[in-house]
This record gives C-alpha cells, structure tokens and sequence, in this order.
C-alpha cells in the first residue's frame, strides 16, 4: 500500500468531522494534565505574553501523533483502549518529570517540545506493536472488536472476519446454510459513523483507510482458506469421559459473542443439537463406541454469521491386529 498520511484523510473530513485530535487527546487524563500545565505550571515558570503561544503548540503538537503514514504494518487510524492507555501514561509521566523539575523559561519550553518529540516517537513504536500483534488477533472466524479512531476519538467496533474454517472443512447443509445468510462473503464492516448523510469527501477520505483494511484482511483469508485448520481428532477409551473445546483465546476478548452450540453430525450430513449455552466445552461421561463420530461446535455471533466453527473427529482405540491360531 502506498504511503498515505493521515493528514491527508483529516483534510477531506474536515467539513463533516469534529476537529481532529491526537490519539494521546483522547484520554481525559491528558487534556486534564495538559490544562493543569498551562494554570498551574506556566504563571510561575514562563513570561505570560509567551503562554498562549506555547500552549497553542503544545496542543499541535499532541494532535500531530496521528500524522503517521497509513500503513497496513503500523499504523492504520486506530489503536486499542490498552494501546491508548499505554501511550497516555508514557506522556503523562514525562510531562509530571518536567513540572516536578521546576525547571523555567527558555529551558523549560526546549525540555518540553523535545519531550513531546519523543512521546510522538512512542506512540508510533506503541501503535506498530497494536498493528502487529493485537489488530484482529483471530486466525480464523469472526472477531468484533472495539478499537479507537484516533481523528475522532470514536470507539466502535470492526469486524475482524477471517476464514471460518477453525477446525475441518465439510461441505453440508450447516456451511449452506450459513453462506446463504452471507457469512462466506468475506464482508469487511470497519468503523463507520453512525450519522446518516456522510459527504463525498468523507466518505472518500474513510474509504481510503478502509481499504487498507481490507486488503490486509483480504491476505490473511487468502492464507487460511487452504485446510491450515485441519478437523481436530479427539481419541477416547470406551467409558472414559470425552471433552470436546470450542474455545479460542481471543473469545474473551471480543465483543458480540453469543452462544456455543455443540452438534452430532450423522452421515447424511444431517446433525442433533446436543448443547446450547455459555458454556465453551462439551463433556459426556462414559462414553460408548455408538458416541464415535463427528461433531460441531459453532459459536453465535450478533452479526449473521458464527464467529466460530470447528468439527471434532471422535475416535476410540484402534483395535490390535489379530494374530493367527
């Protein structure tokens, strides 16, 4: 993808959006210690006919921690509330250094600019770490998850859609079913405002972010849609009890998540419901060899589609060759 900076986005919306801020401004702790530095740091430590001045770049400068290129590996408008927690903090420490130092005048207003250079500096590292770690963690299914735009400070949620494939792939009328209610369409539904009436400028500029989205998306599908996630095998002994676990790690993490529902799949491809609940595991005691076969797990999203399936391929022992008389 190109090197497209936000100011560029900010500029097509600036008719239709709020004034743009910096991700750090989006914490109330920032714009608290940053009011607190201009009433209670400033009268005593700079000529009062350079305050307005200075604050008036202080605030730039907070707001320029956006300007960073878009960037499928490291920026991409967004950040996490853990990320925006992170890099609010990381300033708020150094601005408390600088008030405690008592330092004043010219020295005061180079440590503080330089500060504020490298706090930009963090934020960049933080935001590349979200965008490689965090953004959409799910290798596979539907992940909704709350990020942060950082021109609005906005939170909504974007759905992180990868293949549904967790855990096998068959073709039945389950997977039908579900692709006929658009869950195989490879939708991508990002951020989007909330009003009604969006211009042509905005919704240009918001596109373009977008769709950086959706072909970083795009590739991960495109490496999933092979059989990576292979149905899992699940080996039991006649009158053990066998677990059957649906969940992922990133489960706890995103939003609109409802139900797992654990089925029996039968040859014809037909399958009985065996459970239905919060409950992320399938337990039946004492298992027999009429329980060996297949199952399903599908976990419910608010959206069409499940967020989650995986076929499990019960097995008993194999039996020992027999020997001849």
């Amino acid at each position: 993808m190109g090197p497209w900076r936000l100011p560029l986005l900010v500029a097509a919306l600036a008719g239709c959006l709020l004034p743009a801020r910096g991700c750090v401004m989006c914490d109330p702790n920032v714009v608290g210690a940053l009011n607190s530095l201009e009433t209670d740091y400033l009268p005593g430590h700079l000529e009062a006919k350079h305050h307005k001045n200075v604050m008036k770049r202080v605030k730039q400068a907070v707001e320029a921690f956006k300007d960073l290129p878009i960037d499928e590996d490291s920026y991409m408008g967004v950040v996490d509330e853990a990320t925006l927690e992170k890099a609010a903090w990381s300033l708020l420490k150094d601005l408390k250094r600088i008030m405690d130092s008592d330092v004043k005048g010219e020295l005061f207003v180079k440590e503080l600019f330089w500060t504020l250079h490298l706090a930009k500096d963090n934020f960049a590292s933080y935001a590349a770490q979200f965008q490689k770690a965090a953004f959409c963690p799910n290798k596979c299914g539907l992940m909704l998850q709350p990020l942060i735009w950082c021109s609005t400070c906005q939170k909504q949620v974007h759905s992180c859609r990868k293949s549904s494939n967790c855990g096998g792939e068959r073709a039945g009328r389950s997977r039908r079913g579900w692709r006929e209610r658009g869950g195989a369409r490879g939708e991508i539904k990002s951020l989007k405002r909330s009003e009604t009436g969006d211009s042509q400028q905005e919704k240009a500029g918001r596109d373009q972010v977008e769709g950086g989205w959706e072909r970083a998306q795009n590739r991960e599908r495109a490496s999933h849609s092979n059989p990576l996630f292979p149905e899992r095998k699940v080996k039991v002994h006649q009158m053990e009890d066998m677990i059957l676990d649906c969940e992922l790690n990133w489960h706890k993490i995103s939003q609109g998540l409802t139900d797992y529902s654990f089925y029996r799949v039968w040859g014809n491809n037909s399958e009985t419901l065996m459970s239905k609940g919060k409950e992320p595991t399938l337990t039946k005691t004492m298992v027999r060899p009429k329980d060996a076969g297949t199952y399903r797990c599908e976990l419910g999203s608010v959206q069409s589609s499940p967020a989650t399936i995986i076929y499990f391929h019960v097995t008993g022992p194999s039996r020992p060759p027999r020997t001849a008389p």
